[in-house]
Formats: C-alpha cells, sequence, structure tokens
C-alpha cells in the first residue's frame, strides 16, 4: 500500500478548512466551493508527502498530524527547516514555479491534508476567477512570510 492514499471525502470540507489559514481569507460559501477542488489524503507517519526533486505540483494544507519540511545540504544530509501543524499549508512553490521541489515533506506523525493540485487550480480559477484569484493571493501571502522568515534568520547569520 502506498504512503498516501485517497481518502474518502467528509461530509462537510469547508467545515475541516474553516481550522486553516484559508478561513481567514475566504468566507464559509466560498470555503465550500474551493473544498470542491481539494483532495484529502491520509499520510502514514514517518511516509513522505513528497521528497527533494519531485516534480509533481501540488499545495497541502495540513487538517491532522504534522509534517516536517527537510532539505539536503551538500553534504546530502537532511536538515529540517520547519516543521508545520494543523492549518498550516506548504508545498506552494512547486505549484507557483512548476520547478522540481526543493525540499522535502514528511510526517512526523499520522497526518491528514488537502490538496490541491496544479490541474485542480487551474479549473477552479478558470470555473470562479475571483475565487482564484483571492487562493493565489493565500499562496502569494504563505510565501511573502515565509520569505520575510527566512530573510531575518539570514541576517543573524550575517
Amino acid at each position: 500500500m502506498p504512503p498516501i492514499a485517497a481518502a474518502p471525502p467528509p461530509p462537510d470540507l469547508a467545515t475541516v478548512l474553516e481550522r486553516t489559514h484559508w478561513a481567514r481569507d475566504l468566507g464559509f460559501a466560498p470555503l465550500a466551493t474551493f473544498a470542491r477542488f481539494l483532495e484529502r489524503r491520509d499520510i502514514a507517519a514517518g511516509a513522505y508527502v513528497f521528497r527533494q526533486g519531485d516534480t509533481e505540483r501540488f499545495l497541502c494544507t495540513l487538517v491532522r498530524g504534522s509534517v516536517e519540511i527537510l532539505k539536503q545540504n551538500s553534504g546530502e544530509d537532511d536538515r529540517q527547516l520547519a516543521r508545520f501543524t494543523e492549518g498550516k499549508s506548504f508545498g506552494e512553490i512547486a505549484l507557483v514555479d512548476h520547478e522540481p521541489r526543493s525540499a522535502a515533506a514528511r510526517a512526523t506523525e499520522r497526518s491528514e491534508v488537502l490538496v490541491l493540485t496544479d490541474e485542480q487550480f487551474e479549473a477552479l480559477a478558470s470555473a470562479h476567477p475571483r475565487l482564484g484569484t483571492s487562493v493565489a493571493m493565500g499562496i502569494a501571502r504563505i510565501l511573502s512570510g515565509r520569505l520575510r522568515m527566512t530573510s531575518g534568520r539570514l541576517v543573524d547569520l550575517l
């Protein structure tokens, strides 16, 4: 059995989304629409959601469990860059820049994620342009926050 298996959708995925950062950017009706474009996946403890260098393009929102983001250094040792808990999203860079994954994501415990693939995002943006723009701005805010945090850490090393 693969480490990531599709889970049956809950009766109300929008309610699940209300516990994530997306809820502060979208109202309940847009959340319900957004939910129709997401896949729910269970991830076993220790399983990789994706690995550094993978080319699949998708963003994950963690609804249960925790995930660590790992990057190989020049000696090919994994270094933890971040750890995410419920409500946080990760994997957005590959969705935006269409490049191979710059880091890996591994579940530190049994976890559940909502997945937005590149194809699902395009379908969302086509069918619901305003909502697509709101989701794109949400992704931009995630990236902006991470860039600010990284530059703050970098300046301490200089």
